[in-house]
């Protein structure tokens, strides 16, 4: 079957073509006959809370041979249409991927979901919250983690924005080291109140471009939406602050999208947040913001402190995007005799997770415990991956 790049519509599938294409996470694409994405922030279709619901929505395609540069994430804006230059390799190597859909001239490639490049075929690779051993970004802690068989840090996003145009060339030197940037925490500083009357409409716009400008910058893929004491609602019931923070969600979506960024929101535990405490609660969340960019992340520490279960982790797989481990209430780096973190990873392995993990835990001995921690993880996905094999 021969396909003509300037009448041929595509449609892309995460689960095939992820781990054939290099990154941005998220590839965007707009319908460009009869129909706009979502004007408030460019989501791939209509959504509840949008407060434009008179778009049209929008699909995820685009008519190849057409000029689909303002639907493309900010960094590409002005840049030649480069799908066109992909489609025939990609193609070539999934041949499963398209069928002639009857009834009309023109051959489809099925879609099941957005592209996912951020997670692709990633698993296996383990990172590390650099802040939580240090100070501000943790850089303190880069000699003694250097060496522990990491794939990626994991920065914070608030102490990043602060850097400005110093990120770059932080972001030259860890890659130097072999230590990229794939995702990013912190995503809010407690001075910005995203509930209630301290909500500033304007601050908060200023805020998230200048975040996702550090977050491009820095190299990430993944985006996390933890920030307890910026969401924090004063008590308020789940039914007020839910449709409130579920549009701050939407715009936070929205900029990260111009990025091909994906948001992961993290359940925090009441200790922390009183806000999206269980993986219940975030699939709500993403459910009424409605972009298709945002997933669940699974922090061990806090499904612990909030009595969830491993089988809980495994019930959200599908949404999950990104992955926090560490072991205990105390919150130390996993080893080899800690069933908990090994038994929430064991769960996502084994429903198909394939995204990252990264560990979030305190050292008073980064040097051996990093390490350590690399390769229980390691073995979790190992283990994990010969069942599943035979």
């Amino acid at each position: 079957m021969s396909l003509s790049l300037s009448s041929t519509w595509i449609f892309l599938s995460p689960v095939t073509l992820a781990p054939t294409l290099s990154p941005p996470s998220i590839w965007w694409f707009r319908q460009l006959q009869n129909t706009q994405a979502c004007s408030c922030c460019a989501a791939p279709r209509r959504h509840q809370g949008c407060k434009q619901r008179g778009d049209a929505g929008c699909c995820r395609a685009v008519k190849l041979g057409q000029d689909a540069r303002e639907g493309w994430p900010r960094k590409y804006a002005g840049r030649p249409f480069v799908l066109e230059c992909l489609v025939p390799d990609l193609i070539a190597g999934n041949k499963n991927l398209y069928h002639s859909n009857k009834g009309t001239s023109m051959n489809t490639i099925d879609i099941v979901g957005e592209l996912s490049c951020g997670l692709g075929n990633t698993r296996g690779e383990v990172g590390c919250c650099l802040n939580m051993l240090g100070t501000g970004l943790g850089l303190e802690a880069l000699d003694s983690i250097a060496g522990a068989g990491l794939d990626y840090l994991e920065l914070s996003l608030r102490d990043l924005v602060a850097l400005g145009k110093q990120v770059a060339p932080m972001i030259v030197s860890l890659e130097s080291i072999g230590l990229p940037c794939r995702s990013c925490n912190n995503l809010f500083p407690g001075s910005i109140h995203l509930l209630g009357s301290m909500f500033d409409e304007s601050i908060f716009r200023l805020y998230l471009e200048r975040a996702f400008d550090a977050a491009a910058a820095s190299g990430a893929r993944v985006v996390v939406f933890g920030s307890g004491e910026a969401r924090h609602a004063g008590g308020r019931l789940e039914a007020d602050w839910l449709p409130e923070l579920a549009d701050r969600l939407h715009a936070i979506a929205g900029m990260a999208a111009q990025y091909g960024i994906l948001v992961a929101i993290e359940p925090l535990n009441y200790g922390e947040c009183d806000t999206v405490n269980n993986l219940n609660q975030a699939k709500s969340l993403a459910a009424l913001a409605g972009c298709a960019n945002v997933g669940l992340l699974v922090d061990s520490y806090h499904m612990l402190l909030e009595g969830e279960s491993p089988g809980d982790a495994a019930n959200y797989g599908p949404s999950v995007v990104h992955v926090h481990l560490s072991a205990g209430r105390e919150r130390r780096m996993p080893r080899g005799n800690d069933s908990f973190p090994s038994a929430v990873l064991s769960a996502l392995f084994s429903v198909g997770y394939h995204g990252r993990v990264s560990i979030e835990a305190l050292s008073r001995d980064p040097f051996e415990e990093v390490a350590e921690a690399v390769k229980f993880i390691r073995a979790i996905s190992e283990r994990v991956e010969q069942d599943v094999n035979g």
